[in-house]
């Protein structure tokens, strides 16, 4: 199966199954959003010495350390499912174009917090299982129902979302 999603679409569709029906069709998010900006900010000027944005494939990771592991770098772990199923997706594509599994850590700097996440056969199975719900998903005329989570508040596209 060709891959036609990166990352940052697979934690979309993790957060939001609405928002990631938005993106698919380019409607953009809201560059001005607080937690955006934030999340940037600490981005780049987190792990200053590392080589930072590293292409693999599609996809942009934050870092590939020392220690030889995929780095993502968080504003917070709140959503932590879903940057663990962003960064498995990294591993997993790593996996594909390397042909060898390696680890990965989700970092998190401003909670001084760091999480080790691994790919195992089952994820794998996950992640082509996801791949699919998700081209069944963008190819679907009709947004998904809107619902009412507490995740909508930080979304980027909720006046887009919620009209």
């Amino acid at each position: 199966m060709e891959i036609i999603y990166t990352g940052s679409l697979v934690g979309d569709f993790m957060f939001c199954k609405r928002k990631f029906w938005l993106i698919s069709r380019g409607i953009m998010s809201d560059n001005k959003n607080e937690d955006l900006i934030i999340g940037k900010m600490i981005n780049e000027q987190s792990y200053p010495r590392e080589e930072r944005e590293i292409l693999l494939g599609k996809n942009l990771i934050d870092f590939i350390g020392d220690d030889g592991k995929i780095h993502e770098i968080k504003k917070s772990s709140s959503f932590i499912e879903t940057h663990t199923m962003q960064l498995k997706f990294y591993l997993y594509i790593y996996k594909k174009v390397f042909g060898k599994k390696i680890g990965g850590v989700l970092n998190f700097p401003e909670e001084k917090k760091v999480v080790e996440v691994n790919l195992t056969d089952e994820d794998e199975k996950n992640i082509d299982n996801l791949l699919l719900e998700m081209k069944k998903i963008e190819d679907d005329g009709k947004a998904p129902e809107l619902s009412e989570m507490y995740k909508c508040k930080k979304c980027s596209l909720l006046a887009i979302c919620r009209g």
